[in-house]
This record gives structure tokens, C-alpha cells and sequence, in this order.
């Protein structure tokens, strides 16, 4: 229980409170075996639920009891230890964690959530004796679903016990094989794709309602499928230059350019071109979207387009269209990660929910199908335990070959 101070076990009662013990491990002759925290006079505390005054207090109890024990091992004559309290693994990764630049990019309400994930996780996990360094994530995950009743709050501890497994693990504190397993949530099938009908009619309903920074928007992802964050402050100059996203990979150092080919695009997105300028901007100020204005931008703009008012488009499954337009396109898994960013996981995920059953792809293959018909083509399918080759047409057969016509047609 480092969280509350040295020396410090808890004893579990059957109502789900814990009893706090001052016990340590060596102790010189005279002094008691156990000293109880209490907190508002009771000797059952929820730690769970604690307030920070409430932490506070036992804490300033805790270090009463150290300070008392060292001043008695003195007069005893005992070398009296460090008054600084030793650190473990937790403390050590979480102050690596608060260290980083994404840590320091996040609002302070956010980083306050986050710092009571931290406190949450360390007391369940020193309670139940699970160290950073050796745990895996079954057993965390047990531990979690025991100790909170809460989804919400599970879920919130969870990601960031996934932060602290990935700092612990470039900090070279945790062994590979403890890998956590990679989340990939599943795309949500009941969403409503994109098609290019759909694109010529908002962009054109927007352009009409003077929205051009909206219409822009909704071009740019058709084409290119950009996470919608990083989108909405694309500068002319910076992210996109003579045609082309461009982005340096963070991995790799490489500067990454996508061009947009299609002429119609290129000229929407160049017609007020002036370098620094945000891209995708309101009609009524100038500025770039956020995401509240962005949603309800578009949802203005499709109840006012004929057709589209019941419609369940929205602006961010474009992403989720531009994959499946690549796909239809002929376009590999990796060469469409390529273009949207995503992970090759999530890629094919998505093609998993939405490409099954594919109307496009349905109806070139039995073009392909019908073609073959018409061409005459026959022949012979050899089935091999490992493969399928079709050999196309086959003539009869009226007299082997010889070694001198083997040679010469290679058999």
C-alpha cells in the first residue's frame, strides 16, 4: 500500500471495506506488532471510493506511524531508515507517462480523469499484489472486472493501463512476450456508406447554400478518407501543396504525398488557394470547423438537399466509403492504408463488415463470369491439394509425345 505510505497492509472485510494496518516487516523490541488507521473514527475504510481529503488523511497518518517508528528504532539504538518513501515500477512508468509530449497535450480536465485512472489502478493492483513488470493481461483484466462495477470506469482504467504496458515496455521494464494484444474495434455495419450520386448532390446542395469550405471538405474525404480531426485544420501550403496531402511518417521520417487526381477535385480545392490559409473554413467567420460546428453543419446541409432529409449519411463515414472505393478499385489492403492512415487491421476489418456483399463487386464478377461464356472459353480444371490451375483448352489426346517434342513444348 505505497499509495498510503510504507508499511501499510490491508485487511479485506466481508462488507467490501478494507482494515489499514501499520506493520513493519522488522520491528526492534517493544514496539507493537500492528497500528490501525482510521478514518472519521471507523476502522473500516471503502479504498475504492476514497475522496482526496480522505487519502490525504490516512496518508498523513501513515507517515505519523513511520516517523514514530524511526524515532523508536533510534532510541533503541537501530539505524533509523530513509524518511523519503521508496518508489516501485508504477510510480516510476506513471511519471514517465506525465512526462511525454501527448500527456502534456491533453486538456487539464483530461489529465486530471487521467491522473485518478492512475491512483484507481495502482491501489487495485497493489492490493491484489499485480506488478507492472510480470502481469499479464488476463489477470489485469479479471482484476478490473472484481474491483469496479462500472463499464464507464473500467474502460476508462483499461486504456490507460494499455499507455502505462507501452511505456513500461520501451522502458525495457516489461519482457516482449507480455505484449498486450492489439485493439481493433470492429466497424459499426449499420452505418450508411457513400456513393458518388450522394457526393454530387451535397456537394452541389452546399456550394448553392454558399458552404464552401464544407463542400471542399466533403471532396477531400471522398478522395482521400483523412481521420477527420487532422482534416478540419489542413492549411493550403502546409498539409496540402500543389495537389497533393502531404505528411511526414512518423516512423519512418519519410515525407508521404498522395496526389488527387480526379480534375474535378483538384479544381474545387484549388480555387481559393493561398498558402497558410485553412482549407475547409464556416461561411460565417472564416474559421476552420470543430467538431460540434462540423456535425451540425452538415446536418443543416443535408436536411436542406431533396432526398437526403431521412437519410443517415454523415460526414464521417466518408473514411469508411474512401476504404471500400479503393477496395472496389482493385486496390491491396497495404495500398489502402496507404492513402487513409489507418492500420492494416483496421482495413481489413472494414472490408470484413462492408465488402461481403457488395453490389459493385457483385456484378463485375458475373461480367466476368458472362465474358468467359461469350469468349468460348473451355477447358479443364485440375484440382491439386494445394492449388488450382486451369490449363485452358485442351486437346485430345492421340499419341504421346516424344522426348525430342518434350524438349521443344516443355512438356
Amino acid at each position: 500500500m505505497n499509495s498510503i505510505g510504507l508499511y501499510i497492509r490491508a485487511y479485506p472485510r466481508s462488507d467490501g471495506r478494507v482494515r489499514l494496518r501499520f506493520e513493519p516487516r522488522v520491528r526492534p523490541e517493544g514496539w507493537p506488532s500492528s497500528k490501525p488507521l482510521y478514518l472519521e473514527g471507523e476502522d473500516g475504510i471503502d479504498l475504492d471510493n476514497l475522496t482526496p481529503a480522505q487519502e490525504a488523511e490516512l496518508q498523513r497518518q501513515a507517515k505519523n506511524h513511520y516517523v514514530d517508528f524511526n524515532a523508536f528504532k533510534a532510541q533503541a539504538g537501530s539505524v533509523a531508515e530513509p524518511t523519503e518513501p521508496v518508489t516501485d515500477l508504477w510510480d516510476e512508468i506513471i511519471a514517465v507517462r506525465r512526462d511525454s509530449e501527448k500527456w502534456r497535450r491533453l486538456a487539464e480536465r483530461t489529465q486530471e480523469s487521467y491522473a485518478h485512472a492512475h491512483r484507481q489502478l495502482v491501489r487495485v493492483c497493489r492490493r491484489l499484489d499485480l506488478s507492472l513488470e510480470r502481469t499479464t493481461e488476463s489477470q489485469f483484466e479479471r482484476a478490473l472486472r472484481g474491483a469496479f462495477n462500472s463499464e464507464w470506469t473500467r474502460k476508462t482504467i483499461y486504456s490507460e493501463l494499455r499507455v502505462l504496458v507501452d511505456h513500461a515496455m520501451v522502458e525495457s521494464k516489461r519482457p516482449d512476450h507480455l505484449l498486450f494484444r492489439p485493439m481493433v474495434r470492429p466497424p459499426d455495419v449499420s452505418l450508411q456508406l457513400w456513393e458518388l450520386s450522394d457526393v454530387h448532390s451535397l456537394v452541389r446542395s452546399a456550394l448553392y447554400c454558399n458552404e464552401v469550405g464544407l463542400a471542399r471538405l466533403i471532396l477531400f474525404q471522398w478522395e482521400l478518407g483523412q481521420r477527420l480531426t487532422s482534416a478540419r485544420n489542413m492549411r493550403y501550403g502546409h498539409q496540402y501543396r500543389d495537389g497533393m496531402l502531404v505528411h511526414r511518417c512518423r516512423k519512418t521520417n519519410r515525407e508521404v504525398r498522395i496526389p488527387i487526381l480526379n480534375p474535378t477535385s483538384r479544381t474545387l480545392l484549388d480555387r481559393d488557394y493561398r498558402h497558410g490559409d485553412y482549407m475547409f473554413v464556416r461561411r460565417q467567420d472564416g474559421e476552420p470547423f470543430t467538431e460540434r460546428n462540423l456535425s451540425r453543419a452538415f446536418a443543416t446541409l443535408r436536411d436542406r438537399t431533396p432526398g437526403y432529409e431521412e437519410s443517415g449519411l454523415t460526414i464521417r463515414t466518408l473514411r469508411h466509403t474512401c476504404i471500400l472505393q479503393l477496395a472496389r478499385g482493385g486496390c491491396s489492403v497495404p495500398e489502402i492504408a496507404s492513402v487513409t492512415g489507418h492500420a492494416l487491421s483496421w482495413v481489413y476489418e472494414t472490408l470484413s463488415s462492408y465488402l461481403g456483399r457488395d453490389s459493385y463487386l457483385a456484378f463485375m464478377a458475373m461480367s466476368k463470369r458472362e465474358r468467359m461464356r461469350l469468349d468460348g472459353i473451355e477447358g479443364e480444371m485440375v484440382l491439386q491439394p494445394e492449388r488450382r490451375v486451369f490449363f485452358g483448352p485442351v486437346d485430345p489426346a492421340t499419341k504421346p509425345l516424344t522426348p525430342k517434342e518434350v524438349l521443344l513444348y516443355g512438356g
